[in-house]
C-alpha cells in the first residue's frame, strides 16, 4: 500500500484535506484499488467523500505494469483517476456561513 497525504488546504473559507491511497490488492481480490478521498470541515460536521478506482493487481500499490496490448487499459484506468481527482477538487464542497465561494451565493 502506498498513501499521499492529507494534504491540507483551505477552500472556499473551510479546512480541507486530500489524500490518495493505492493498495496493490485489495482484500485478496485479485485486484488493486486506488481510493482518492477529501475531507472537509464544515460549520457543524466533518465530511468526508472518497472516489475508488479499481486497478490491475501488483506488488507495490500505485505502481502497475501494463503490456502493450493492454494501453487501453490503461489509458481509461489513468482517466478515471483524473476524472476522481477533478470530481472531487471541482465538485466537492460545502456551501455555509463562511464560505467565499461565487458558486454558493449565485441563484440559478
Amino acid at each position: 500500500m502506498r498513501v499521499n497525504g492529507p494534504k491540507e488546504a483551505v477552500e472556499d473559507g473551510y479546512a480541507v484535506a486530500y489524500m490518495q491511497i493505492y493498495c496493490g490488492e485489495w482484500q485478496r481480490s485479485g485486484h488493486g484499488l486506488n481510493i482518492f478521498a477529501k475531507a472537509i470541515r464544515g460549520d457543524e460536521a466533518a465530511y468526508l467523500i472518497r472516489r475508488e478506482v479499481g486497478a490491475p493487481k501488483s506488488s507495490v500499490g500505485g505502481v502497475v505494469s501494463f503490456s502493450e496490448k493492454e494501453m487501453e487499459q490503461l489509458k481509461a484506468m489513468m482517466e478515471a483517476q483524473g476524472e476522481a481527482n477533478a470530481h472531487l477538487v471541482e465538485g466537492v464542497y460545502i456551501c455555509g456561513s463562511r464560505s467565499v465561494a461565487t458558486r454558493c451565493t449565485t441563484t440559478p
